[in-house]
């Protein structure tokens, strides 16, 4: 199926296809041309033990708009996986709107880069987080 028309499709509901971002609650805003936006309303569902946003919800949420970002790059002819995800946490979350913004920096042939920043509602920076992919030819 063509990428662009998956996309296309979420964004009619806003709701990502798979259930680990249906059970967090991911929203999908934006997506196109190496772009991406995904929001989530932090509640205490998302918390860990201590009371703040759990790092792998963050790490979850860069993962997903770096992926869809790259994704809509892709044809239909073509997949990819993840060879490396570093996040990098800068401030603690308890409760707030946020976003994370992702952007393919660098489209190569086979392999290629993106970068996201995770914000606040406000436009606080809460974490930076970076992937490289690995394209695949699938049939």
């Amino acid at each position: 199926m063509d990428p662009k028309e998956v996309i296309q499709g979420l964004l009619a509901t806003t709701t990502l296809s798979d259930e680990v971002s249906k059970y967090l609650e991911f929203k999908l805003t934006y997506c196109l041309d190496g772009k991406c936006e995904i929001g989530l309303v932090v509640s205490e569902k998302h918390h860990n033990p201590f009371g703040t946003l759990q790092g792998g919800v963050i790490s979850d949420l860069v993962e997903q708009a770096m992926s869809y970002a790259f994704y809509s790059t892709l044809s239909e002819k073509e997949s990819f996986v993840t060879l490396t995800l570093q996040v990098n946490y800068f401030k603690p979350v308890t409760k707030n709107a946020i976003k994370a913004i992702a952007v393919c920096t660098n489209r190569g042939k086979n392999i290629s880069f993106l970068e996201c920043e995770l914000i606040t509602s406000e436009g606080t920076l809460l974490a930076k987080a970076n992937m490289t992919c690995k394209i695949i030819q699938i049939s």
